[in-house]
């Protein structure tokens, strides 16, 4: 008995020393890491150089150090040691080994809610993970939101057409756990290895759970032009012109099969991964063109009856994705944003055809970046009518937010 409980205890203490180098590992990433590239690669570029650490090593670094920048702001952004064993037990929700090495207590009391883990360390429950609470558009639930940034957000795949049954019979065979948010949108566990499961871009689009929402705006586009043409629905002619990876192309071209399809993006290595992401998709009948909308840049005379605005941003309805950003977020960042997105809708604008439909779309939380815009863009063009627009909130289903707006250009 007194050998097994003498061994018990070695092996917690080389636990808790292991552990405790990992934090010392973590802590002068945070130290040393400027925000010069997202985190994940700054991270990937760590431990290529540090090839001591195995797969447990580096999963472990990774989860401590994403930890402490998810609730970073309750720490005035002084990062200690024992910041990165509180912000662990912050965001864990369930007990776990490496909680167990940091604090027994605090792994036993895993389950507890935020508010009381707050509590429990003296920590104000008035604190802010999010500290621009004042400039959040209408209808995200404060607390819900700032709770969101503790969890990594699921995966989420979009089923393609006459795949549905097929993609279903992988996930069960393969016994992968997985959520049916609706009958094409399906959430699945991070580290979900799609690439061996299924044929990317042609059965399933890897495509967060906020932006497959955008897909009830292209239904909205329909009824509502139905409804002006006595029921005779228009061909499309659609220009994407942020296109980016092309999966909001992707999914116009699912929802309008005889559309005619446009993309343009300022760097030209983006649209050549679009490319082949379009030929995955079986999209090969399309336009494409290099266009930088913030400058003088003459564009083609070219008009089309739906235009796709997905503007750049401040990327806030991502940020637990990327919880660096609650770091190094500079809220002045906003005018710069802003100018650009009004000038880019502004440009995209002149090129919509009487009849049309404008959609405006970011992946903001941020109402400077949305209804602002939106207003600024009815007051310069009267005779747009907003139809509808939304923020679209992903935390309940573990998915990132954003916000949409659907103009029409009356004939």
């Amino acid at each position: 008995m007194c050998n097994g409980l003498f061994t018990y205890r070695k092996n917690c203490n080389l636990l808790v020393n292991y552990v405790q180098q990992h934090i010392k590992t973590s802590l002068s990433i945070i130290q040393n890491y400027q925000g010069e590239a997202p985190l994940a690669i700054h991270l990937k570029h760590f431990f290529s150089q540090h090839k001591k650490y195995g797969s447990k090593d580096r999963k472990n670094i990774l989860q401590l150090t994403y930890c402490y920048y998810r609730v970073c702001n309750l720490f005035h952004k002084q990062a200690t040691a024992t910041h990165i064993e509180q912000a662990l037990w912050l965001c864990s929700k369930e007990p776990n080994t490496l909680l167990k090495a940091v604090n027994q207590d605090w792994n036993e009391q895993a389950t507890v809610s935020f508010t009381d883990k707050l509590t429990r360390l003296s920590i104000s429950t008035n604190s802010l993970l999010f500290p621009w609470s004042t400039k959040i558009s209408k209808g995200i639930d404060l607390q819900a939101w700032q709770e969101s940034f503790l969890q990594q957000p699921n995966l989420f795949i979009r089923i393609r057409a006459n795949y549905h049954q097929k993609v279903i019979g992988i996930l069960h065979n393969n016994q992968i756990a997985f959520t049916q948010i609706h009958s094409n949108c399906i959430a699945l566990p991070n580290n979900t290895n799609t690439e061996d499961l299924f044929k990317i871009n042609k059965e399933v689009v890897i495509q967060d759970y906020a932006s497959q929402q955008i897909g009830a705006f292209f239904e909205s586009i329909l009824t509502h032009d139905k409804a002006k043409n006595n029921g005779v629905p228009s061909h499309f002619s659609i220009w994407d012109c942020c296109a980016a990876s092309g999966g909001k192309s992707i999914l116009a071209k699912d929802s309008f099969p005889s559309c005619t399809i446009t993309v343009s993006d300022v760097r030209p290595s983006i649209l050549a991964n679009l490319a082949k992401r379009f030929q995955q998709a079986g999209i090969y009948d399309y336009h494409s063109f290099v266009a930088d909308l913030a400058s003088q840049q003459q564009l083609h005379p070219t008009q089309y009856n739906m235009i796709i605005c997905d503007v750049p941003c401040s990327g806030s309805g991502t940020w637990s994705r990327t919880p660096e950003n609650l770091f190094f977020f500079q809220i002045e960042k906003l005018t710069q944003f802003t100018h650009l997105q009004f000038t880019i809708a502004k440009k995209s604008i002149q090129k919509l055809l009487p009849g049309g439909y404008f959609l405006y779309i970011t992946c903001s939380i941020f109402a400077d970046e949305n209804e602002q815009i939106v207003d600024k863009i009815r007051i310069a063009y009267p005779k747009l009518q907003v139809l509808e627009q939304r923020l679209i909130c992903g935390y309940p289903y573990q998915a990132d937010s954003m916000f949409a707006a659907l103009l029409h250009y009356p004939s």
